[in-house]
Parts: C-alpha cells; structure tokens; sequence
C-alpha cells in the first residue's frame, strides 16, 4: 500500500511520523499519541488512542513503526470514503454561511485567511471559470471537479 505513494509524500510522512513519536524511539505508543494531542489541546480517551494504535499496528506488538505509519496513511489517502469526506471538509471551509455554495465574499475571505488577498473581480473569474450552471457561486459538484481535475477543468 506505501508504494502507492510519492517520494515527496513519504518524506512529509517522515515528518509526520517524527513528530508522533515524541520520544524518538521509531515507534508511535499510546503514550505518543496521547502527548500529541494533548499539545493541540485534544482530550481523548486512553481506549480511542488505544483504538487507532490498533487500527495501524499490523504486527500486533503493540507500537506503530513508520512502515505501519505509511499503510495506515496510504489507505486513508486511497481510500473513496475519506477521499468524499476529506473534500467535504473543505469545501466546509469556503461555504461560511453553511449554504451548500462558496460564493465571492466566501472566496475572498477563505483566501484572505490563507494570505492570498483577491479582489472582487479576481474571485468571480474564478468562480466563472468552473462554475458549471452560471450562477455566479460553486456548488460542492463543481468544487470537487476542481479538486479532481483541477482548476481549468471545464464545467
């Protein structure tokens, strides 16, 4: 399943890893995962850890390896399910007022948030340019055509 990603993806997974692993052992522990997201502010369970430690440890010996790491994370990224609900996510993040649609202002304050400053004009030649029925806002099937096919795809 790794070998289905890139050099560049396992290098940034590398990374990842690296910070899982709090005490630099070359394993992911309960107690790892439990620094990790208590130092993002996270509170969850002893038994939610000890669930997705379980989901990843292949060898059953209790740690997460980095070979573990990659499977784990190539089949999350592979998968369909979290492929639809990752790009739902997303989307969450442009359609502010939760309307089923990124409209101008939307784009212009998700960008802005993001450090790229459109103007009016700039965010509605976007929108335009993949905005399949013409009505000036994405819906979710044209936002994910985007994702997909990337941003000169034609509605």
């Amino acid at each position: 399943m790794a070998d289905l990603l890139s050099l560049q993806q396992i290098t940034e997974l590398k990374e990842a890893f690296s910070a899982f692993d709090v005490d630099c052992d070359g394993s992911i522990t309960v107690d790892d995962l439990e620094q990790v997201f208590s130092s993002i502010g996270h509170k969850v369970s002893k038994k939610k850890l000890q669930s997705i430690l379980c989901e990843a440890d292949l060898d059953s010996n209790g740690v997460i390896d980095f070979p573990e790491f990659l499977t784990l994370v190539a089949a999350k990224l592979n998968d369909p399910e979290e492929k639809e609900l990752e790009m739902r996510r997303a989307f969450r993040m442009y359609d502010l007022g939760n309307t089923g649609f990124i409209t101008v202002p939307n784009l212009r304050f998700a960008m802005g948030r993001l450090g790229c400053f459109l103007t009016p004009e700039q965010a509605f030649d976007m929108i335009s340019e993949v905005d399949a029925d013409g009505d000036g806002k994405l819906s979710f099937d044209d936002f994910r055509r985007v994702m997909t096919e990337g941003w000169g795809a034609t509605p």
